[in-house]
């Protein structure tokens, strides 16, 4: 039972904890910054600093909350990029610090196969010339090996309830800021919920890679019934708003899976709170019945197209058909590809120029064979650094869901790259865990 006093304590330990407080300013000026253009320019040097002034657990919670907010429709793409870059230097340098103080481990293998793919793709790409604009992508193997060598730094279950809330707050403001008049500066594209993103596919990746590491918890017994409920109907709600024919249909896959591995545990005692759930998705049904009829119309506006696969994936099939015909166009393309920078196509049977719009199709098509095999190598190196011992596969819940969705979307653009990094931390984590049972047994 919460007393007057514990509510009091837990109030004021809010209050003085420097994420709460550093979130809350930096929240603020995202807020203005749809109102004074100018504001946006001094929040990656806002951010910056906050980032040295917290410790490297507090900056990295800082950095999964601001991944909601750093990508509206106002400009803040840029914004975003230069708040990675600033993330990145801020863990450089505390990373050589802890290095030569003999906290943080040096994988001299991890680092030679990092810096042989860069090498790698920027010679491909300046052979194409199309290197300008793309250096961005260069520190995402960095950025990557940075958190996995300081992972013992961190608590995943902060991190996650930093992007939980995160979520809550950026979809709150987003629906508010929407409906007040003359300052509608955040708009919905085709009545789909996009929150402060600006992009529907985007939100609900967030929204699943949630509900996933949630999964997970309550499955491991780490997560109480009431809680996982309330999570899942929040980013259930918001995953249907985003009107996404993916989304549903993952939504629905995990849904499924989740209820197999619960009650398989034990079917006689957890088939009750199997029903339990169920009325739980019957009025979230019931709440969201016009999404949902949304959602219906998209997927029978498919039925009745004379391409039905290429309309199902809203033109996704010929889009990935042109690209892969692309990187087979030639012998060198094959093994090499085009790039990491690897331009955008334009489409003759769409009239339009559009990305991969799948993460598979585009490791194709930017890294050909040899740059497929240098990062399979790479892969390799991280799993035997991490650990030998195999964690559960429940812990495998978000990285099997980021797999699923790399092959539909885009998930190594700079605003999505991140969950992976979140999906790998948490197989990072149990493996950790697992350890110190083991040497404390």
């Amino acid at each position: 039972m919460i007393t007057k006093e514990k509510f009091k304590t837990n109030l004021k330990l809010i209050f003085t904890n420097k994420v709460f407080i550093c979130s809350l300013i930096l929240t603020f000026v995202y807020f203005l910054s749809g109102f004074y253009k100018w504001i946006e320019i001094g929040v990656p040097l806002l951010a910056f600093f906050m980032f040295i002034f917290l410790p490297v657990q507090g900056a990295f919670c800082l950095f999964a909350y601001l991944h909601f907010f750093a990508l509206s429709n106002i400009g803040y793409y840029s914004c975003l990029m230069a708040t990675l870059i600033c993330f990145l230097l801020v863990f450089l340098v505390k990373y050589l610090i802890g290095v030569k103080h003999k906290k943080y481990p040096i994988y001299k293998a991890i680092l030679i196969l990092i810096l042989l793919f860069n090498i790698f793709t920027i010679i491909v790409s300046l052979f194409y010339k199309t290197y300008v604009g793309g250096l961005i992508y260069l520190t995402y193997l960095p950025l990557f090996y940075l958190i996995f060598a300081m992972r013992k730094e961190f608590d995943i279950n902060q991190i996650m309830a930093w992007f939980l809330l995160g979520l809550v707050v950026s979809c709150c403001m987003a629906a508010v800021v929407n409906i007040i008049p003359h300052y509608q500066y955040v708009t919905f594209p085709h009545n789909r919920f996009t929150g402060f993103i600006n992009c529907a596919n985007y939100l609900y990746m967030r929204a699943l890679l949630i509900l996933t590491f949630y999964m997970y918890k309550f499955l491991n017994n780490s997560l109480s019934g009431i809680k996982f409920l309330a999570i899942y109907f929040v980013c259930a709600l918001i995953t249907l708003s985003t009107i996404s024919k993916t989304a549903i249909v993952l939504l629905v896959f995990f849904t499924l899976l989740f209820c197999i591995l619960f009650v398989g545990q034990n079917f006689k005692k957890r088939v009750k709170y199997l029903f339990v759930f169920a009325l739980l998705l019957v009025v979230t049904a019931l709440i969201c019945h016009n999404l949902l009829i949304s959602v219906y119309n998209r997927f029978m506006q498919s039925k009745g197209s004379s391409n039905f696969l290429n309309s199902l994936t809203s033109g996704r099939l010929e889009i990935w058909k042109y690209y892969l015909s692309k990187w087979a166009e030639k012998p060198y393309t094959v093994l090499f590809g085009y790039g990491m920078f690897g331009p955008k196509l334009y489409i003759p049977n769409l009239k339009h120029s559009f990305d991969t719009h799948s993460f598979t199709v585009m490791l194709i098509y930017r890294f050909g064979i040899v740059g497929l095999i240098l990062l399979a190598a790479l892969i390799v190196m991280f799993v035997r650094a991490a650990n030998k011992q195999r964690p559960k596969f429940i812990a495998y819940l978000p990285f099997i869901w980021f797999v699923i969705e790399s092959l539909t979307d885009n998930t190594f653009q700079c605003n999505n790259i991140f969950m992976l990094v979140l999906a790998c931390m948490i197989l990072f984590s149990q493996c950790k865990q697992k350890n110190e049972n083991n040497t404390q047994n």
